[in-house]
């Protein structure tokens, strides 16, 4: 039987969008430290069920979101790791979109700022620090 003809004998199948999350999820191999029952991946710590600790796990992940990752173990699920501490939201070989650079605008905000002050006080200099010191005693001037 061609392909062609076994495609158009079945009816085609359709998943749900969680289904076809899952199947693009990817797998990494960790051990759970043994007295923190925690996970170290990609700069950030997760904590998991304490039976797991100093257990060799899989974890499954969206690489553009690192905030959630659920773990297995023997196959089996033991739900969602908690974030602990997050360094890293997406995975490194995740690209990302480029950062759009802000327009040069030519505007000197310090200079308008000082134009303001000097049409304000009628100053056109900035504060001279050596005029606000008091001078100094004369140490033989014990009053």
């Amino acid at each position: 039987m061609t392909p062609l003809a076994r495609w158009s004998a079945g009816t085609p199948r359709f998943t749900g969008a969680a289904e076809l999350d899952a199947a693009f999820l990817w797998e990494a191999i960790r051990t759970v430290a043994a007295r923190t029952a925690t996970i170290k991946f990609q700069g950030n710590v997760y904590e998991t069920a304490p039976e797991l600790a100093g257990q060799t796990v899989t974890i499954r992940y969206s690489p553009f979101d690192l905030t959630s990752i659920e773990v297995f173990c023997r196959g089996t699920s033991h739900g969602h790791a908690q974030p602990h501490a997050i360094r890293r939201h997406c995975h490194p070989k995740v690209k990302q979109a480029p950062q759009a650079v802000p327009a040069v605008t030519g505007i000197d905000y310090l200079q308008l700022l000082e134009d303001k002050r000097a049409a304000a006080d009628g100053a056109a200099c900035s504060i001279s620090y050596a005029g606000l010191a008091q001078p100094a005693a004369d140490p033989g001037d014990q009053r």
